[in-house]
Formats: C-alpha cells, structure tokens, sequence
C-alpha cells in the first residue's frame, strides 16, 4: 500500500512539474521577429557617448497585433549608470521614449555589463515555424508581406551616472526629428 502511495505521490509532482513548466511558458508574452526588409531599426551612431545601442530589432507581439523595438545596450563607460533614456524616432518625425527595466545589483549597470529592453522573464521570441506564419500571417500579413513598412531610428538621448553626473544629447535626437519630419522622409513619391 505504501509503495501504491508513493507512486501515486510521485506521478502528482511528475505531473505537476510538466504542468507548471506549460502554465510558465503559457504566460509569457510571446513575439515573433518582424523581417528586416519590412521594418528596419537603424542605429544611430553616437561617437562620445558611454551607452551603445548594440542590437535592435521590430517584434510582432502575438497575442495583440502590436509590434515592439527590442533592443540591448552596454555601458561602454567606465562608470556605473543609473538611468538613461533611449528614444525611437520614426520616417515622419514622430517618436517616443523606449521602455527600460534597470535591473542588477542596486539598479546599476555597471562598465561593461549590457541590457536587454526584453524581460526574459516574462517574454519570449518564438523561431518562425511554418503553423505560426500562418496564424501570424492571417493577423498581421501587411507587416509580414510586401515592401518595406517602416523604419525606425534609435538614439540615446541622456545618462545619469551613479555619481550624479549626466551624458547628453537631446539635441541631435531633436535634430534627427525634425530633420525627418521637415523631409517628409515618411510619404511616398
């Protein structure tokens, strides 16, 4: 009877475990990466500045039809940073502040360490299977087909640093915004 009762216990948290990992994964705010021939995130370059924007890409969220700028950062200073502001400025010269989740030791992060715009924790990007284009392309199938749909540009506009000192340059992203929306870089010929 005790051994019947031991199975029976094990086979509950064998089947617990699987059933947690499938309830985790469930939960998770799922993307899928937008071609880069449909939407382009361009990288500013920004010479002195002691954050550098390293890897950027467009996600297509999948359960609310909505796309994201991903993107990962290094402090390639020799301070620590508090806080920064990265900014996106799209082809008509609107934009806005990218979302950042300081995380690490006292909110710091520190020379050499980098940061993803992405919490893991909470999301994942999915590799592209034949069943998901499908369920994507019946969504989303303007943002997935035909020519490029947008393109976005991202600049690092300020850094606090631990010290209290500050990194800026708000007026070449302010630049960048007028320069695009004067041009009218966002309408077609």
């Amino acid at each position: 009877m005790k051994t019947i009762i031991l199975l029976l216990l094990a086979q509950s948290c064998v089947l617990s475990a699987f059933g947690q990992k499938n309830l985790e994964s469930h939960w998770k705010i799922q993307y899928v990466e937008v071609p880069r021939e449909q939407v382009l995130v361009v990288l500013v370059y920004q010479p002195n500045c002691p954050l550098r924007i390293e890897e950027a890409s467009c996600l297509f969220r999948i359960d609310k039809r909505k796309t994201i700028i991903r993107y990962r950062v290094r402090n390639v200073s020799s301070k620590p940073i508090s806080d920064f502001t990265v900014t996106s400025w799209d082809l008509d010269g609107g934009g806005g502040t990218l979302p950042v989740l300081m995380t690490g030791s006292e909110g710091l992060l520190r020379p050499g360490q980098s940061l993803d715009s992405l919490d893991s924790a909470n999301s994942e990007v999915l590799s592209m299977t034949i069943e998901l284009r499908e369920q994507v392309m019946q969504n989303a199938r303007a943002i997935f087909e035909g020519k490029m749909r947008h393109s976005y540009f991202l600049i690092v506009d300020q850094v606090g640093f631990a010290d209290g000192s500050m990194y800026k340059d708000q007026r070449v992203s302010q630049s960048l915004s007028d320069h695009l929306s004067e041009h009218d870089c966002g309408s077609e010929s």
